[in-house]
């Protein structure tokens, strides 16, 4: 169970909602989904701090195996001499609960499935917060940056989970067709700079998946 809960309103962003009536029914029906997912998730995040040497082949993480490749977190990371490794999960009752409501009614799985995405990017905004508040004076975070975003590769994912040790410490595994178990799961990068923070706009232009976003389609953006 977690204290945290994602509004409503970002609940539904996830589903593709801009602006269209809803009953009052459904609207209760969502609140019973993201309760559901609260009660049941048990949040867990790891972190990990790391110097970048920059190389031909990309900004390699010191002490470890994985090189962080491609223009878009070059760009990122442009100002940083020190990275972090943020991993963070739902854990897999949330997977599990999905799966339950599937079998019972399709609407509630989908709201849950929302709810819980809703519900990691809390997670992530949370840690992200701390790490902030752990940063040396005029220090500043970037956004942050995805395996799968833009042109960092997808196949980085086993490295990342590797590098900080995920499975053992918080149950977090990356299959081989590179998905990330449980599923309600996110690994990123942030940059520590000393240059002032980057906007936190969407950057839908970088996404792997913006040419069959819906969300995009729909005239809006996961946030991300």
């Amino acid at each position: 169970m977690t204290a945290l809960r994602p509004a409503l309103k970002e609940v539904l962003r996830y589903l593709g909602h801009h602006g269209q009536a809803m009953t009052e029914e459904f609207l209760a029906m969502a609140e019973r989904c993201i309760d559901q997912v609260c009660r049941t998730a048990v949040p867990r995040h790891c972190t990990g701090s790391f110097l970048l040497e920059r190389t031909e082949a990309g900004l390699k993480v010191g002490g470890t195996t994985l090189t962080l490749t491609g223009r878009d977190i070059a760009q990122l990371l442009q100002n940083s001499r020190r990275c972090i490794l943020l991993a963070a999960t739902l854990g897999p009752e949330v997977d599990a609960l999905i799966r339950q409501r599937q079998a019972q009614s399709m609407a509630e799985a989908v709201l849950c499935d929302a709810a819980a995405t809703a519900l990691i990017e809390c997670v992530c905004d949370e840690a992200e917060k701390t790490l902030a508040a752990g940063l040396a004076r005029g220090e500043r975070l970037t956004r942050r940056y995805s395996c799968g975003y833009g042109d960092l590769p997808l196949s980085l994912q086993p490295d990342f989970v590797r590098v900080l040790d995920t499975p053992r410490k918080i149950g977090l595994a990356c299959t081989p067709s590179l998905l990330l178990t449980p599923q309600k799961s996110v690994t990123a990068v942030l940059g520590i700079a000393k240059a002032p923070p980057q906007p936190r706009q969407a950057r839908c232009e970088t996404c792997a998946f913006a040419a069959s976003c819906q969300m995009r389609k729909a005239g809006t953006h996961c946030g991300r």
